[in-house]
């Protein structure tokens, strides 16, 4: 990055391989505290508790949209959040916004992040 430049924002969307594109990025991590949104799924990572550890040890925190509303995520286990009978909803198989409850993109905040999700 060019002198006085900093990087804000970071997306992820990788398919199973979240952990090394952030093993790659640490140095940026550390050096900017980017927002990071990251699409997880247990179905394409079985280790994605792994990402989670990782951000949340640099001082990430965890959060996702349900319903138009940001709601902080402390839990280990994202099955839950994650069930076959609401991935068709998300897919489009049966469209239909108000009843997706599949999560799959979580957002991480650091305290010095500077875009927010939260004050």
């Amino acid at each position: 990055l060019e002198m006085g430049r900093t990087v804000d924002l970071l997306k992820i969307d990788v398919e199973g391989s979240e952990l090394n594109v952030l093993e790659g990025a640490l140095e940026l991590l550390a050096a900017h505290h980017p927002l990071t949104i990251c699409e997880i799924e247990a179905r394409h990572n079985p280790d994605y508790a792994e990402v989670l550890r990782l951000l949340r040890g640099l001082g990430y925190a965890t959060y996702f949209f349900r319903a138009h509303a940001v709601e902080p995520f402390d839990g280990e286990s994202i099955e839950h959040l994650q069930r076959p009978e609401d991935l068709r909803f998300r897919t489009g198989q049966e469209a239909d916004p108000d009843r997706n409850r599949y999560i799959n993109n979580f957002v991480f905040q650091h305290p010095q992040s500077r875009l927010k999700v939260t004050e």
